[in-house]
């Protein structure tokens, strides 16, 4: 009796100390991963900033150029002014049965 005592008391020890280690493992595992996302997240927010940059940069150079379209840029390039107010209607075509 004491002999089974003692093998149930060992195998009990041995699933606690196993059970232990398992639960370590998955902490160390998970924390591990959380650190590993932080950084990731922190280098993804640095690349969100240079992207976020460049496309106030190229917002800027967009704003300039299109400043530069005036009356006078286009008649440059050879476009007139318009002198009369020409209409162009298109008419459908409706089938009738007489």
């Amino acid at each position: 009796m004491i002999a089974k005592e003692k093998t149930i008391r060992g195998k009990i020890l041995g699933l606690l100390v196993s059970g232990i280690f398992i639960v370590l493992g998955f902490y160390i595992y998970f924390m591990g991963s959380m650190v590993f996302e932080i950084v990731d997240r922190k280098g993804n927010a640095r690349d969100f900033q240079k992207i976020s940059a460049e496309y106030q940069q190229l917002e800027e150079k967009y704003f300039n150029l299109s400043g530069e379209f005036n009356l006078e840029y286009a008649k440059s390039l050879g476009f007139v002014s318009q002198t009369q107010n020409d209409v162009v209607i298109r008419q459908t075509a409706v089938a009738r049965l007489d």
